[in-house]
C-alpha cells in the first residue's frame, strides 16, 4: 500500500504475495462476475487494484495465517516491480531477465498478442474416453483464457523454450540474476504467523512454499526445489535439485500430465513405472466396441499390475458420457463403477442420478439409498430422494 495508490488492503507485504499467504481472491473470482456483464473486454493489470476497491468482501483470511495459491499475488508484485523500476513489466524482464540470461526466444505477451507460425497451438482433450484434441481458441467457454485475461502479466502470459528456460536455469544458478542471500531466502519453507510450516501432498512427495518455488519435504536425495503451471491447452513443470545440479523442465501442449517429478525419481535411480488408466481403456472400449468387449477387457486387466483402477475417474467419465447424451453407456458405467466401489457412497449417487435421467426412479430410489446408507450426510442425495419419492 506504501507503493501503489489505492491498495485496498494495507495489512499485506510484499513477501505474503511472493508467499500466497496474503489472503487475497484468484482470479476467476476476482473478475468472473465482471466478465458476465461484459464478455468482450479484455483485463490487464492495471484493473486489479479497481477490482479489489469494489470486491466488497474481506480477505479470505487474516494475511500470513494461511497458505493458498492465488495468481493475483504475481499480477500486484508485477505492478509493483514497475512502479520501482520505472519500467514496464515487460521491458523490464526483457533488460534485467532475458537479456543477462541469454534467452533470446522469450518474452511476455501483451493482451494485443496475436500467435504465429512460431507458438505451438493449444490443444485440449473435449472427450476424455477418445484420443480427439481441440484447439482451445475454438472453444467459447474457455475464451476467458485466450481473450479476456490475456493481459494480466506477473503470473504468466509469457512465451519460451526448452533452450531459454535451460539458460534461465544456468543465469540463475551462477549468480547472473539474484545474489545468494536472496536465492536461499527463495528456497527456504515460508513460515506462517503461528510460526508452522504447511506441507501438503504434491505429487511424489509433500511440499512447502519458499518465495517463488515450492520445496520438497523428503531430502535424501538432496534439496528439490520446483514450480508447475498450466491453463487450458498448456501445462509445465521445472525441477531442480539444487544439490545434485540436475534441472528439469517439461512443457505440453495438449494436457497431458507432467512428467517431471517421474523424471526426477529415474535420474535419483530409483525405478519408475506409470501405471496405465484401466478406467480410460475399459470406457474406451465401451463406446468402440459395446458393454461385452468392455466387460472382457476390464476382466483381463483388473489384476495386471501394468495398469491402475481410479474410481473418481471412472466415475468421471461415466458423467462425461451422460453429458455428451450417451445415457445408455453411462449407466454401464456407473453400474460397474458400484460393482467395482461397493462401498463408495459417491458411485451409488452418481447412478441413481443417472438412472433418473433415464426414467428408472424405482432403481433411482434404491441407489440413492444405498448411497444415503453408506453416507447419511449425502445431502444432495437425500434432496434427490425427497424429490423422487415425493413423484410418485
Amino acid at each position: 500500500a506504501q507503493y501503489l495508490t489505492g491498495f485496498p488492503y494495507p495489512e499485506i507485504t510484499v513477501r505474503h504475495l511472493l508467499a500466497h499467504t496474503s489472503g487475497l481472491p484468484n482470479t476467476d473470482e476476482l473478475f468472473g462476475p465482471l466478465l458476465q456483464k461484459d464478455s468482450l473486454r479484455q483485463y490487464t493489470n492495471k484493473d486489479i487494484i479497481p477490482a479489489l476497491k469494489s470486491f466488497g468482501k474481506s480477505l479470505h483470511f487474516k494475511a500470513g495465517d494461511k497458505f493458498e495459491y492465488s495468481i493475483t499475488n504475481y499480477s500486484i508484485l508485477a505492478l509493483l516491480i514497475e512502479r520501482k523500476s520505472g519500467f514496464s513489466f515487460r521491458n523490464y524482464m526483457e533488460q534485467f531477465i532475458f537479456r543477462p540470461a541469454k534467452m533470446l526466444n522469450s518474452e511476455i505477451l501483451n493482451a494485443d498478442f496475436d500467435y504465429d507460425q512460431r507458438y505451438a497451438r493449444k490443444y485440449d482433450r473435449p472427450i476424455h474416453y477418445v484420443d480427439t484434441l481441440r484447439p482451445i481458441e475454438l472453444v467459447k467457454q474457455l475464451k476467458r483464457f485466450t481473450f479476456n485475461w490475456v493481459g494480466f502479466q506477473g503470473p504468466g502470459n509469457m512465451a519460451s523454450t526448452v533452450h531459454d528456460m535451460l539458460a534461465f536455469d544456468q543465469a540463475l544458478y551462477n549468480g547472473k540474476l539474484i545474489g545468494e542471500r536472496s536465492m536461499e531466502q527463495m528456497f527456504t519453507p515460508n513460515r506462517l504467523n503461528d510460526g508452522s510450516i504447511p506441507y501438503r501432498r504434491s505429487g511424489i512427495d509433500q511440499a512447502a512454499y519458499g518465495l517463488g518455488w515450492f520445496i520438497f519435504k523428503d531430502t535424501s536425495g538432496g534439496k528439490v526445489v520446483w514450480h508447475s503451471g498450466g491453463i487450458p491447452g498448456m501445462n509445465t513443470f521445472m525441477l531442480r535439485n539444487l544439490d545434485k545440479k540436475q534441472f528439469i523442465f517439461v512443457t505440453d501442449n495438449a494436457e497431458n500430465p507432467p512428467i517431471a517429478p517421474e523424471l526426477y525419481i529415474i535420474l535419483s535411480g530409483k525405478k519408475f513405472t506409470r501405471p496405465r488408466s484401466l478406467a480410460r481403456l475399459y470406457v474406451h472400449a465401451l463406446v468402440s466396441r459395446g458393454a461385452d468387449y468392455a466387460a472382457a477387457i476390464l476382466g483381463q486387466h483388473q489384476t495386471d499390475s501394468r495398469f491402475s483402477l481410479n474410481e473418481g475417474e471412472l466415475n468421471f467419465l461415466g458423467i462425461e458420457l451422460m453429458r455428451n447424451g450417451q445415457l445408455p453407456l453411462a449407466l454401464d458405467v456407473f453400474r460397474t463403477n458400484t460393482m467395482l466401489f461397493p462401498r463408495s457412497f459417491n458411485v451409488f449417487d452418481s447412478y441413481a442420478e443417472a438412472l433418473m435421467k433415464a426414467g428408472k426412479k424405482e432403481e433411482a430410489i434404491m441407489m440413492y439409498r444405498r448411497s444415503l446408507e453408506i453416507n447419511p450426510a449425502n445431502e444432495s442425495g437425500k434432496k434427490a430422494l425427497q424429490i423422487l419419492l415425493g413423484s410418485n
